[in-house]
């Protein structure tokens, strides 16, 4: 009879031990006692899958592949060898016998090496007591890897709490790719972190996730790093991922074989990158979204902030003009003049959209005007109001501790007792933990993006050093971002021709005229909160639909509103 044999191990790192050898020895020789001939072809290694979570019969298991190639009758007539049943299956009982006996119903013989016991249909029939014996090894394995289970689990939670092993070192299996533990603590590997710093930094230039891809895997080839080359999805990932902020965030395995958070992301790693960066990034890569990234000829420095102000005029059935309380809000695009002058039009108009506003304004003098005056007013300008965020997330993480506290003695009880309404109570209270976390992430992020939307001096500086040297693309590209992060919006208005600028969160705003002019003073958008509330869909078409960005925009809104 044709034998194949079946070898399985829990964890990799049992690969370095004596496991295979063990495994396959006692196969050799059961075997060789019932003159069974081993095909080299069929001995199946399966390294490193859980029995226990079923992980080997998942679609790429090696156990998977023998039960879809018994299904089909490929294997009937032949014996599967394994060391013991719970090789196979460590899952609950009756899952384990019922994969037993449908290997079995599907002509398969099965042996058990370590104890000589054969199933196949046949013994089951003459000595059925021989499956109360598989049941109970199986109710036995499985009990024994769920206490295992049990406790590796509180263990990892621990170490993914603290960040440290047992003996308060940092734990490596924590390690972003570019750190490493030397001294018991996390140590950035400078080289690596160089490569994810130029990541951040290029996107920041306005470059896409392809051009960066390529960049990167330029510095790969040099430094070896990674093994994998990057791709456009794992360099989105990396300047998603707020590991680059040294944030840990624990997770664990779902029964879909995915990953879930079970606890707020914590600060464990020192940063490669700062706050101000990353979210600067975000926002960056926001704004591009439908773009196509930078384009290799001239670049619209203010593609991203303009918005057209024209508001649709309508007859009504008394032949009344009806205005539009809601101006159009499209973005301005560029177009070229017969005389050679790039001019800003309404996007949705060049493109026969439903506005109709066809004024246009001289780019040039409206992006002098900008530069001759943005540095002084943000240098100039208020700090940001106070707000209550941080007591609000100093209460809301409190409250998340004390509720994943019972959480977790609530699982103790579920784990403990087989009582159903105990059960249906643990998996409400866990959503109304996942809930809380969501809304303390969300406190967190906010507070982030208002620090991280501060303008700083660095950036008013860069702005005006690139200011000379306008006809290179890649400062162009440089300063579309850095515009990006300074205003808020630029509302141009077509009865006029003139422009208002938003600031610092609409903290600040001013006018230009038609040839990039200041009009009088600034006017200080803190006096303009009492806005309309049927004004919301201007702030929201004005800020790109960002509801934080909107809050500002509103502010500012009553600026460009003609008087009645």
């Amino acid at each position: 009879m044709e034998a194949i044999v079946y070898i399985r191990w829990s964890t990799l790192n049992q690969e370095d031990g004596n496991s295979l050898e063990r495994q396959k020895a006692l196969a050799e020789a059961v075997a060789k006692t019932h003159g069974w001939t081993i095909n080299p072809d069929e001995i199946h290694i399966e390294s490193g899958k859980s029995a226990y979570h079923g992980r080997n019969r998942a679609q790429n298991g090696k156990l998977r592949q023998i039960e879809d190639r018994a299904a089909r009758g490929e294997l009937a007539g032949k014996v599967l060898i394994v060391e013991a049943m719970d090789r196979l299956s460590r899952q609950e009982p009756l899952e384990s016998l019922n994969l037993l006996v449908g290997l079995c119903k599907q002509g398969l013989t099965i042996c058990e090496a370590g104890t000589g016991i054969i199933y196949d249909t046949a013994k089951i029939n003459d000595n059925w007591a021989n499956l109360i014996v598989a049941l109970a090894k199986a109710g036995e394995a499985h009990d024994s890897s769920k206490l295992k289970a049990r406790r590796i689990t509180s263990t990892w939670r621990k170490t993914q709490e603290e960040g440290k092993t047992k003996t308060g070192t940092a734990d490596p299996r924590l390690c972003p790719a570019w750190m490493e533990v030397i001294d018991g603590e996390f140590t950035v590997i400078e080289e690596r972190a160089d490569i994810i710093r130029e990541m951040f930094r290029l996107s920041l230039q306005g470059y896409g996730l392809r051009h960066i891809s390529d960049r990167s895997n330029e510095a790969r080839e040099t430094l070896g790093w990674p093994k994998a080359a990057w791709t456009i999805r794992t360099v989105s990932n990396m300047l998603h991922s707020r590991r680059v902020l040294g944030e840990y965030q624990p997770q664990r395995r779902t029964d879909s074989y995915g990953r879930e958070d079970v606890a707020p992301a914590r600060k464990i790693y020192p940063e490669i990158v700062t706050p101000e960066q990353w979210h600067q990034v975000q926002a960056s890569i926001a704004s591009r979204k439908g773009t196509g990234g930078p384009r290799t000829k001239n670049v619209n420095v203010l593609s991203h902030v303009c918005r057209c102000t024209h508001r649709q005029v309508t007859i009504d059935e008394d032949g009344q003009e009806r205005v539009s309380a809601v101006p159009c809000g499209s973005r301005m695009s560029i177009r070229t003049h017969k005389r050679q002058r790039w001019q800003l039009v309404c996007a949705d108009f060049a493109r026969a959209g439903s506005c109709k506003g066809n004024a246009t304004f001289i780019y040039e003098h409206l992006l002098k005007g900008l530069l001759d005056n943005i540095s002084h007013f943000v240098r100039a300008a208020p700090a940001l109001p106070q707000d209550d965020t941080l007591a609000r997330i100093a209460l809301k993480r409190s409250e998340v501790q004390t509720m994943q506290k019972r959480l977790e003695k609530l699982a103790d009880d579920v784990m403990l007792s087989d009582d159903q309404t105990l059960r249906a109570a643990y998996e409400r209270f866990k959503e109304r933990v996942k809930a809380a976390e969501t809304e303390l992430r969300a406190l967190e992020g906010q507070r982030e993006s208002k620090e991280a939307a501060i303008p700083s001096s660095e950036a008013i500086n860069e702005l005006e050093k690139l200011r000379a040297n306008m006809e290179d693309v890649e400062v162009r590209q440089r300063m579309q971002v850095l515009i990006d992060g300074l205003v808020d919006a630029i509302f141009l208005h077509e009865e006029d021709r003139s422009a208002t600028v938003v600031l610092m969160g609409g903290l600040v705003a001013f006018k230009l005229d038609k040839k990039g002019k200041l009009i009088g003073q600034p006017v200080d958008a803190l006096d303009m909160l009492d806005v309309p509330s049927d004004d919301h869909d201007l702030a929201l078409i004005a800020a790109g639909g960002d509801p934080l960005r909107s809050a500002a925009i509103k502010r500012a809104d009553q600026i460009i509103r003609p008087k009645d």
